[in-house]
């Protein structure tokens, strides 16, 4: 359980601190060196460790290509979809929206384990409580969302669509987690989606240079924010393999349940770090999920 918590906790510090970071650089550029420095972390762990030596990954012969896609294929190819349209979101809308709608990848996994896998879920009257207390604070800060941004709505049509495709995207890839970690350990499931985040976009940087060198775009390397780039990517990459270990120890859609406290503490922080007013309904959403996960706690205990 300390997992999934710790996972909820640093995503939605790390949230933050990307959409700081694409205000103050390029796009691709932001995203190149952050999968960067994660990609960086994560293999400097799994050597150290040795985790993936000792799950016998060294070994190429039973690692054929079959093998190697059956393993990540679906985790890389979501986790690099899900934060492209995840960083798209951030450009065309306002954090207070695209948290509140991202960070319903929670909700995402557990529609996603019951429509995939739905003798997995073990459903009590505790659980189903828990997410209808959550499903309703996040509705509220949705409704909240569109009528605080409601003089801007051609970007927050897009960030609407982009969040939410978002959202399916990675709940996707999350169920298939467990799989996947039957064959392979946390830290190299990680690092395998950070390093596929860190080629798409070293192909896309190469391919759109103008988004990096443009003279009239670009922004001189001494501006770059170094510090906060170091610390989004060394961040992810510690939420990442926490976000594996959770789903090795838990069932996808326990994992999801805890991870819908993400947004709670975005917006709580945007109010503190951001000084984004927060009302009476924000106040109402917030205690819904922070209840919502004493319920889901509660019924791992009933």
């Amino acid at each position: 359980m300390i997992w999934a918590f710790a996972a909820a906790i640093s995503f939605a510090a790390m949230d933050l601190l990307w959409r700081r970071v694409l205000m103050q650089t390029g796009f691709w550029k932001a995203l190149l060196f952050r999968s960067a420095f994660s990609s960086v972390l994560l293999l400097t762990l799994i050597v150290w460790t040795g985790q993936g030596v000792d799950q016998g990954l060294a070994d190429p012969a039973p690692w054929n290509a079959k093998a190697v896609i059956r393993v990540f294929g679906m985790p890389v190819l979501t986790g690099v979809g899900g934060l492209l349209l995840f960083s798209l979101a951030l450009r065309q809308a306002p954090v207070y929206l695209v948290a509140a709608i991202v960070n319903m990848t929670g909700l995402s996994v557990v529609l996603w384990n019951g429509w995939l896998y739905p003798g997995q879920i073990e459903w009590s009257g505790w659980l189903i409580g828990s997410l209808m207390t959550a499903f309703t604070g996040l509705a509220i800060w949705l409704v909240l969302s569109f009528k605080l941004h409601r003089s801007n709505e051609g970007k927050m049509g897009w960030g609407l669509v982009l969040s939410m495709l978002a959202v399916l995207t990675w709940g996707r890839g999350y169920v298939q987690y467990p799989e996947s970690l039957k064959e392979s350990d946390a830290l190299t499931l990680a690092a395998s989606v950070e390093l596929g985040v860190f080629i798409m976009a070293l192909l896309l940087t190469l391919i759109s240079r103008s988004q990096v060198i443009s003279r009239a775009h670009s922004q001189r390397w001494d501006r770059t924010p170094w510090r906060h780039l170091w610390l989004v990517g060394t961040g992810v990459g510690l939420a990442a393999w926490a976000l594996c270990m959770a789903y090795d120890e838990w069932p996808a859609y326990k994992v999801g349940m805890v991870t819908l406290l993400t947004p709670v503490l975005v917006v709580s922080w945007s109010a503190l770090v951001d000084k984004e007013k927060l009302t009476v309904a924000d106040v109402v959403a917030f205690l819904l999920v922070v209840a919502s996960q004493f319920l889901f706690v509660w019924s791992e205990w009933d």
